[in-house]
C-alpha cells in the first residue's frame, strides 16, 4: 500500500465502513449484498487487487470473498476474517457464490445494478433462482460521500505530494518544450515522491489546446504568450488528488489576463461558500458561474457541474451542479473548479480540493493560486 499514512490502521476503517453498510442492508431488508464495482469492493474490504467479488452481510459476519487463484493469498492477508473461496479455473462464479450465500442464510441479495450488464442479470435469475435478486442502487457510494479520518489522511497526503510535485516541473515550462514532456516528468517525480498514478497521461494543454477541457498532453510544443494548463494528481493507497493550475510561458496579453482574473474571482467564490458549512452545491454552482456570467463568457464556462467528490474515485459523489439542493456535510472532500473555455483561442481552469467540517472547512491545496507568468 503506497505511502500509507503510518499512525493510522486501515483495517479498523474498514470494519467501520461494514457496520455502516449492515445497518442500511439490515433498513432495506436485505440479507446481503454482492459488490461489484472496485471502489466499492476497496472501500469495504481493504482488498487491493483487481479480480474478485465482495458478499457483504446485514449480520456484521465477516464479508465472503470470490476471486480466482492469484489473489487468494492476499485476499487472506488483506480482509481478516473474511470468507475467502477459490473460483475455479474458468472463474465460474455460481457455485461458490450459492455455496456462500446458503452458509450464511441469504434469502434477499442486493445487487449493485449500475455495475452489471443486462446478461448477468439475465443469468443470475437462473442460477441463484433460489435467492431473491434486489436491485440496489448508492448504497456504498452513499457512504463513500462521508470521508472517514483514514481517508481524509490519503487524500491529505496525496494533495501535499502533488503540491510538492508541480512546484518542480513549474521551472521546466519554457518554449519549445512539449506538453508531453512536461506530464512525463509529473508522472515521473510522482512515482519518485512514493505516490502512484492515474492510468495514462495527465491533462496538460497550452496555447488553443487548452479550451479543451480535458486536453491529455500531445506532442505540441509550448510557446511564449500562451497558457498552460496542468490537471492532475496522484493516489495514496488509492486516494486520489485533483488540483488544477493554470500558468503563463512568459507574459500573456491583457485579455488572457481578464480570463484568468474571472476564473480567479469564481473559484475564491466557490471556495469560500464551500469552506462555510450549511452551503449546497447549487449555492457553490451558482456562484462561481457568477463572475464568468458578468465578464461576457457565459457561452465559455464550465460545464454542468462546477466540481465533483474525491476519494476512491477521481470523480465520485457529490457533483456539485445546480440540482444538488442538499447542505454539504461534514467529512465530504470535494473538488472546486471553475473554467472558461473559448475554442481555438484558449481555456483557464483552477481547482482547489476542500474539506467540509462542522463550522466550515479548510483547503488542502498549498500551491498559489495567483497567476504565474514564468
Amino acid at each position: 500500500m503506497t505511502n500509507q499514512p503510518a499512525t493510522l490502521e486501515p483495517t479498523t476503517f474498514v470494519e467501520a465502513r461494514r457496520r455502516k453498510l449492515s445497518d442500511r442492508l439490515a433498513q432495506q431488508g436485505l440479507d446481503a449484498l454482492l459488490v461489484f464495482s472496485p471502489a466499492n469492493r476497496r472501500y469495504l474490504t481493504g482488498f487491493t487487487g483487481s479480480f474478485g467479488y465482495a458478499v457483504a452481510f446485514a449480520s456484521e459476519a465477516p464479508p465472503a470473498f470470490l476471486t480466482d487463484w492469484r489473489y487468494v493469498e492476499q485476499a487472506g492477508a488483506q480482509i481478516p476474517g473474511a470468507q475467502v473461496t477459490e473460483l475455479p479455473k474458468n472463474k465460474h462464479l455460481w457455485t461458490p457464490l450459492r455455496n456462500a450465500l446458503a452458509n450464511a442464510g441469504v434469502q434477499r441479495l442486493g445487487i449493485e445494478a449500475a455495475h452489471v450488464s443486462f446478461a448477468w442479470a439475465q443469468e443470475a435469475q437462473a442460477e441463484l433462482a433460489g435467492t431473491e435478486l434486489v436491485p440496489t442502487r448508492g448504497l456504498v457510494e452513499g457512504l463513500r460521500t462521508v470521508k472517514d479520518e483514514y481517508e481524509i489522511a490519503c487524500l491529505s497526503e496525496a494533495q501535499r505530494i502533488t503540491d510538492e510535485v508541480f512546484s518542480q516541473v513549474l521551472p521546466l515550462v519554457q518554449p519549445g518544450v512539449s506538453e508531453r514532456a512536461l506530464a512525463v516528468e509529473l508522472r515521473h517525480r510522482i512515482e519518485l515522491a512514493g505516490a502512484e498514478n492515474y492510468p495514462g497521461l495527465p491533462i496538460v494543454a497550452s496555447g488553443w489546446r487548452a479550451a479543451l477541457p480535458h486536453g491529455r498532453a500531445s506532442e505540441k510544443r509550448i510557446e511564449k504568450g500562451e497558457f498552460v494548463l496542468f490537471d492532475f494528481g496522484a493516489l495514496v493507497d488509492g486516494y486520489h488528488s485533483d488540483m488544477t493550475r493554470t500558468v503563463a510561458c512568459r507574459k500573456v496579453g491583457d485579455r488572457e489576463r481578464e480570463v484568468y482574473g474571472l476564473v480567479l474571482e469564481a473559484l475564491e467564490a466557490g471556495v469560500q461558500l464551500a469552506t462555510t458549512q450549511g452551503s449546497t452545491g447549487q449555492e457553490i454552482d451558482r456562484a462561481c458561474r457568477e463572475p464568468i456570467r458578468r465578464g461576457g463568457y457565459r457561452e465559455y464556462e464550465h460545464g454542468f457541474s462546477v466540481g465533483h467528490g474525491l476519494g476512491l474515485e477521481v470523480h465520485e459523489d457529490p457533483f456539485l451542479s445546480e440540482t444538488l439542493l442538499e447542505e454539504l456535510r461534514p467529512g465530504m472532500v470535494i473538488t472546486v473548479e471553475p473554467g472558461i473555455y473559448v475554442p481555438e483561442w484558449t481555456g483557464v481552469r483552477i481547482e482547489d480540493t476542500v474539506v467540509v467540517a462542522e463550522g466550515g472547512g479548510r483547503v488542502l491545496n498549498s500551491t498559489g493560486r495567483e497567476l504565474r507568468e514564468l
